[in-house]
């Protein structure tokens, strides 16, 4: 880390730009170098080090989302089946990764860069304190100073629930003697740590404005009271041992009851063109427009990612596809056929009229899948377009490829390939918003499926994210905020389920009893359980709500959350998990379409079903996490270890 930082110090800003709206302000890619001391005189100056801060929170190696992915259970490590072609993903999804890969090496190093970065804005605002005599000024200094103490806060946050089990190194002040020792300080007990960053988000918190977009600003795009509030919610929610589901509840509420926030479609939160809408509570921003002063592929001053082209099936490498599991979870959960946003017109045929003039007949059809499915993944089945056509025409859906691609954080939607925009992507990534406050507060309201006090109110959290992407809501008309619709005396579902909910996605298979697909008899195995059960709602939300609602978003969201529910909760185990993921089995339907040709084709074994094709022995059987459930071990896997660049070059290691 030492060497990382003091590169960054070597090159001293030549001329500071300017920036003329906000969006300049967010995706500004000069300061890509660290601001030396002398340059610290005004605030216009610390307004600049903070975009150097922003600007480290793009740095895709501190996210590492694949990695992240594969070692949470939610993806398959690219093409491949039954032996992955990327060796190097396929170490975080076996679960064999250790010190020396590249993943934990690097976000390390990102991460305390922004610790770095948000020192030097604090100290440069701590020298010219005494300088502010105005009350805009003090007010600004104020905001300044607590959007550093935030980031501060929240990067040692992220670096704490990502290694060495909460165990790390402290950074409050800048490093710049070496012969003293600056660069090697020693590793902090996790109380430690977590007390200090939460010192910082609780000052943030404090201190930032609260609004639910700043002055001159979008929702999502500076810090904010709400962000700290969110970020101390998760602090208390994934502490290793005891969550405190009192005191996350207290920060949730202030999001929820401030009145700034709303659900907004589930499409603006997956692309471009919705990017920091109303339920958005902090993104990272991106831009696709490349920077006058940037290099065509500089990591370093870049303001795009490169996430599509890790994602895509069109013009991109295809690094990581949604697991199995995920895939039937997303297909299963049923849409609320009593609402007109799961119908579509399409056109059937042209009708001539008596008078010689054409006429488009259409008709009016029931969308294959629920909304929250068709804006996350790609099935090749699905009616939503992809990449300007049906999603079997373009991309080749198949065995060896996938039977489902991830659209979040591709551009499926503004053109036809990746490459037409250069490998580079604008798609903000969402890392923190309101269906997760929701979510995490009906956790809180239940304290983790123990306490049935407010069950029906944490059943009508849940409902207010179903709701809003059009899918079935649990319980009845009580549990809920909207009529119970339908017929009862037809054959379609009301939109309410009842509180006898279908459990197959959670509970699993045994090894002996594989749900075997027969074509004659057509054997579909369901389990009911009773939704308002807190253990129950417990496990809906941990295997259905919050990993298809928050996939591929968030601080490493879903390995969180396992790791923390396997540390706290006496029924969940991770290795366990694992376990039962590999036990279930799946195999492909073949599907036909037409190609662009006109002429009928087939995606072979491209429909992703429950169970075994018991009538083809030529079927190839999916199989998941096989490896990784031999593997995962909670103290080896469930942080990554301390990376060995820092352990080589650190003494007091």
């Amino acid at each position: 880390m030492k060497n990382r930082i003091l590169t960054y110090v070597a090159v001293a800003i030549a001329a500071l730009v300017t920036f003329s709206s906000c969006d300049d302000y967010l995706t500004q890619s000069n300061p890509n170098t660290i601001i030396v001391d002398n340059y610290w005189k005004n605030l216009d100056d610390c307004e600049m080090g903070m975009i150097t801060v922003y600007n480290q929170l793009r740095r895709q190696n501190a996210h590492q989302i694949i990695a992240e992915n594969l070692r949470s259970g939610m993806g398959y490590p690219g093409l491949g089946r039954p032996t992955p072609t990327n060796t190097t993903n396929a170490r975080f999804y076996n679960q064999v990764f250790g010190n020396t890969d590249q993943a934990p090496n690097q976000k390390w190093a990102e991460l305390y860069m922004g610790i770095f970065r948000a020192n030097q804005v604090i100290r440069g605002l701590e020298g010219i304190k005494d300088d502010m005599s105005s009350v805009n000024d003090k007010q600004k200094w104020k905001d300044l100073m607590a959007e550093a103490r935030f980031f501060r806060g929240y990067f040692h946050y992220w670096v704490a629930s990502s290694f060495n089990k909460g165990e790390v190194i402290i950074y409050d002040f800048v490093p710049e003697d070496e012969a003293n020792g600056d660069f090697y300080q020693g590793i902090q007990s996790e109380q430690t740590v977590r007390n200090f960053y939460r010192k910082d988000l609780k000052y943030a918190f404090d201190s930032l404005p609260a609004v639910g977009n700043r002055q001159g600003f979008a929702y999502g795009e500076r810090a904010t009271r709400y962000s700290a509030a969110f970020a101390l919610a998760q602090s208390y929610l994934s502490q290793p041992v005891g969550v405190d589901y009192d005191s996350a509840k207290i920060y949730l509420e202030d999001i929820i009851q401030s009145g700034y926030f709303e659900l907004s479609h589930i499409k603006d939160n997956m692309t471009t063109d919705g990017e920091n809408n109303s339920e958005s509570i902090l993104e990272i921003a991106y831009d696709r427009n490349l920077k006058p002063e940037a290099g065509d592929y500089s990591p370093a001053n870049s303001t795009y990612s490169n996430y599509a082209q890790q994602l895509s099936s069109q013009g991109g490498w295809r690094t990581c596809f949604p697991s199995c599991w995920l895939i039937m979870a997303y297909k299963d959960d049923e849409k609320d056929l009593n609402d007109d946003r799961n119908f579509i017109d399409i056109v059937t045929r042209d009708e001539e009229q008596e008078d010689g003039s054409t006429v488009v007949v259409t008709d009016t059809i029931t969308i294959p899948y629920n909304l929250r499915a068709s804006y996350s993944i790609a099935l090749p089945d699905d009616s939503l377009e992809y990449y300007g056509d049906q999603p079997s025409v373009v991309a080749n859906f198949q065995y060896s490829q996938s039977t489902a691609n991830y659209r979040k954080l591709t551009n499926w939607d503004i053109c036809t390939n990746e490459n037409e925009l250069n490998a580079r992507s604008g798609v903000n990534y969402r890392l923190m918003r309101l269906a997760d406050v929701y979510l995490m507060y009906s956790e809180c309201l239940i304290k983790g499926g123990t306490d049935a006090t407010n069950t029906t109110e944490a059943i009508k959290y849940v409902n207010k994210v179903r709701h809003r992407a059009g899918l079935r809501l649990l319980g009845t008309v009580t549990d809920g905020e909207w009529p119970e619709l339908g017929d009862p005396t037809s054959n379609k579902p009301l939109t309410y389920i009842g509180d006898m909910v279908d459990f197959r996605n959670i509970v699993g298979q045994e090894d002996s009893n594989f749900p075997i697909y027969d074509p004659e008899s057509g054997l579909d195995q369901r389990v009911f359980m009773n939704i308002k059960e807190p253990k129950n709602l417990m496990m809906w939300m941990m295997h259905v709500e919050r990993p298809l609602e928050l996939s591929m978003e968030g601080m490493d969201t879903r390995l969180i959350d396992i790791r923390r529910w396997s540390n706290n909760l006496e029924w969940f185990n991770t290795r366990e998990y694992f376990r039962e993921l590999s036990s279930r089995r799946y195999y492909g339907e073949h599907f036909k379409y037409i190609n662009t040709e006109g002429n009928e084709a087939t995606r072979w074994q491209a429909v992703l079903k429950h169970g075994i094709f018991a009538t083809d022995p030529n079927r190839g059987v999916y199989i998941d996490f096989t490896q990784a459930a031999q593997n995962y071990i909670e103290d080896v896997h469930a942080y990554w270890p301390l990376p060995t660049e820092e352990v080589i070059s650190n003494p007091n290691l």
